[in-house]
């Protein structure tokens, strides 16, 4: 309600209401109520006043909060066209990310996947100094850049054991028979032992890598010419190779071996020569208990090595 104020008379008088900011569009409804004030008036007024249509139109302009132009322009537009309409929208500007096709998208993604086949973390600007000395390609700035790849469901999130959801399906059957034939082992009441390898990093891995949440499964990165993300370790620097062979009570007794990876970078599992496993294994085999079982991870522990020592 607007303020009011007492008038001479004792009554209250009431300010006209506030005036919109100039250039301010109207919808057509507010236009027809402009239009209804504005006949309204018409007829009140007295028709022997000598500047008539400007007093109508002043006061129009007062009661309905609007400038003086407006309303002519809105008079106007009504006897032009016998109705008022809106304003129309002005076009939006199309921005870069509106101007990418799908195969763009795809070069794109596949800069990413490139560094995935090379278990190269990617990070924003490697994967944007790629992107941009393509010529076949947009250039970008970063900024840019991350709201393109995030558009392409690839995100920076913490690792996570989501690989194993897009393993391979023979992987997956190899899977099933080793739980089935750890079953009957565990009811023939055998003893089992656990045998692995790790590593340690210099600068440890990263926690936090760029993944591409598109990939459902291995069958689509296959079909897609892509990869199902990065495979450990992908740290930089020296590292150790770690072997160790335990079950449900520990670790067995110095049956440890630890020894530094001569290759700062690339795959640690070749680290592991016959030699060295074959004369590890042997002195491990005294220390276990007779007719137990061993588990190990052969594809990630050298198969080259193992099949040797069996020869």
């Amino acid at each position: 309600m607007s303020d009011s104020q007492p008038g001479p008379s004792g009554l209250q008088k009431f300010s006209s209401p506030k005036k919109k900011r100039a250039r301010c569009s109207l919808s057509s409804s507010e236009k027809t109520v402009i239009c209804n004030i504005y006949k309204t008036i018409e007829e009140m007024w007295p028709k022997d006043s000598f500047i008539y249509s400007k007093d109508v139109a002043k006061k129009t302009a007062e009661t309905a909060g609007v400038h003086l132009s407006t309303v002519y322009r809105i008079i106007k537009e009504y006897r032009t066209h016998k109705r008022v309409s809106s304003p129309t929208q002005a076009p939006k500007k199309g921005t870069i990310m509106d101007k990418l096709d799908d195969m763009t998208l795809s070069g794109i993604r596949r800069k990413v996947h490139m560094l995935f086949f090379d278990n190269d973390p990617p990070t924003i600007e490697k994967v944007l100094n790629l992107v941009n000395e393509d010529d076949s390609l947009p250039s970008f700035k970063r900024t840019t850049f991350q709201k393109v790849l995030n558009k392409l469901k690839i995100k920076y999130l913490k690792r996570s054991r989501r690989s194993v959801l897009i393993e391979k399906e023979e992987i997956v059957r190899w899977r099933f028979y080793y739980l089935q034939k750890m079953l009957r082992m565990r009811e023939q009441r055998r003893k089992i032992y656990y045998l692995d390898e790790t590593w340690v990093n210099e600068g440890h891995t990263k926690s936090k890598i760029w993944q591409d949440l598109s990939i459902e499964s291995a069958r689509q990165a296959y079909q897609e010419g892509l990869s199902t993300g990065l495979k450990a370790p992908s740290g930089k620097g020296k590292r150790l190779i770690v072997v160790h062979i335990g079950n449900e009570d520990g670790f067995v007794e110095n049956a440890d071996l630890i020894f530094e990876s001569k290759k700062g970078e690339g795959d640690y599992h070749r680290e592991m020569n016959s030699k060295v496993f074959e004369e590890w294994f042997s002195r491990t085999l005294e220390k276990l208990e007779p007719n137990s079982i061993i588990v190990m991870d052969i594809p990630h522990i050298i198969l080259d090595a193992w099949n040797e020592f069996l020869l």
